[in-house]
């Protein structure tokens, strides 16, 4: 508690984690890697801009500690993107980012932004066809999917890549397994049978 990591942090940062403590050892407790999410909370701490501003937010909203703990002990993939662009938590955790949508207006000014943008058109049907598919995401306690293109860009771009990111796990995946069922057919095949 007090070694290297404290030297230079303020008595109000300490008297501020002291009391976050508690309850980030309790939530720590079920994540699949606490040491890891530790650390990484550790390092979004010395990026986020100021120990005593991250830890008071972290204090007054456990929401957001047990999201971050969550990720930072699950995933690496997400930490490095959170941890390359720390103001990202401001947009994702905003109340109104979440159950906010834009006016008709506003789509369809942005919509026609979209259409002309890009060098042919193969570009520009390509982005409409993105922004006709109207991706959503689910959220626990809610009954209506927010959809991405209503979030601020950070955030839905984040979102994005958690989703490619997924996808490119299934796949790779989805081609080991049939790569394992090939040479089970294929090694069936070359056996002679007795």
């Amino acid at each position: 508690r007090n070694g290297e990591p404290f030297a230079r942090v303020s008595a109000r940062a300490k008297r501020l984690f002291d009391a976050l403590l508690p309850r980030l050892l309790f939530l720590s407790i079920d994540l699949p890697d606490p040491d890891q999410a530790v650390v990484n909370l550790s390092r979004f701490t010395e990026k986020g801009g100021g120990r005593e501003g991250v830890f008071t937010l972290l204090g007054q909203q456990e929401n957001i500690l047990e999201a971050l703990l969550r990720l930072f002990g699950s995933s690496d993939y997400l930490t490095e993107i959170l941890l390359a662009q720390p103001g990202l938590l401001d947009s994702i955790f905003q109340a109104e980012a979440l159950t906010s949508s834009k006016t008709p207006e506003a789509l369809v000014a942005e919509l026609s932004s979209e259409a002309f943008r890009g060098s042919d058109s193969a570009q520009r049907f390509a982005r409409l066809c993105a922004a006709k598919r109207g991706e959503e995401l689910y959220i626990e306690g809610k009954t209506k999917p927010v959809r991405l293109d209503s979030l601020p860009h950070p955030v839905m771009h984040f979102f994005q890549r958690v989703r490619d990111e997924s996808h490119r796990f299934a796949k790779r995946y989805h081609h080991k397994l049939r790569e394992l069922s090939y040479h089970g057919q294929v090694s069936q095949k070359q056996t002679p049978r007795v």
